[in-house]
């Protein structure tokens, strides 16, 4: 009786070791990935003074809208600054999905000299 109830706790502590591992292997692969990053896309990227100023962005953030990311308008002339600014502000690469979310009915303008987009009319 004694030699089964041994076996018993080992095998107890046994899986209670391979458990905990496990959770701590779990956690950390959940903190790599969870993270959400905010960006604030500088104010001259988006500024404009007539539509013709503005155009449509494939990113906007870390990810394109090839891979789940999102459009927007932005100025014309600041794509190569924006191209920048996102190469430094997503150093850290963060999981883009192989998904495409881009549009093709997306409109550029340019509102209280803010570049943004619109979408026609569905009736």
């Amino acid at each position: 009786m004694a030699r089964s109830l041994r076996i018993k706790f080992a095998l107890m502590g046994g899986l209670f070791v391979a458990l905990l591992v496990m959770s701590l292997v779990l956690s950390s692969f959940y903190k790599a990935t969870s993270r959400v990053k905010t960006l604030i896309i500088p104010p001259d990227v988006v500024a404009c003074n007539t539509d013709q100023d503005c155009g449509v962005s494939n990113q906007i953030a870390c990810c394109s809208c090839e891979a789940g990311g999102g459009q927007g308008a932005i100025n014309k002339r600041m794509r190569l600054p924006l191209k920048n600014f996102l190469e430094g502000a997503c150093r850290k690469r963060v999981p883009c999905m192989d998904i495409s979310a881009c549009r093709d009915d997306l409109t550029p303008v340019c509102r209280d000299n803010v570049c943004t987009v619109i979408t026609p009319q569905r009736t």
